[in-house]
């Protein structure tokens, strides 16, 4: 949400409806549910590889790792982490 709402703003994400209606939309749609950041996932940054040098990504991939979930992207610089990811 929070990449999502900053990228909103600065222009380089373009959607249909607001970042707030789009990812409830979707929630809604797949039958997700938000994860909240913790600081176990703060933590765990320091035992990731710079794989990836963009901290969101980071961010969203220790969060993964802490609370054992499966992650949801495109994104190939994601895929280089041993996460769980779909797509």
């Amino acid at each position: 949400m929070w990449e999502i709402q900053i990228k909103y703003q600065s222009g380089k994400l373009t959607l249909t409806h607001t970042p707030k209606e789009t990812i409830e939309l979707g929630m809604e749609r797949h039958d997700v549910d938000y994860q909240s950041l913790a600081s176990a996932a703060i933590w765990q940054l320091q035992k990731l590889p710079l794989l990836d040098k963009d901290p969101f990504d980071r961010i969203i991939i220790a969060s993964a790792l802490c609370e054992g979930i499966t992650l949801v992207s495109p994104d190939p610089e994601i895929h280089k982490y041993p996460v769980p990811v779909i797509w």
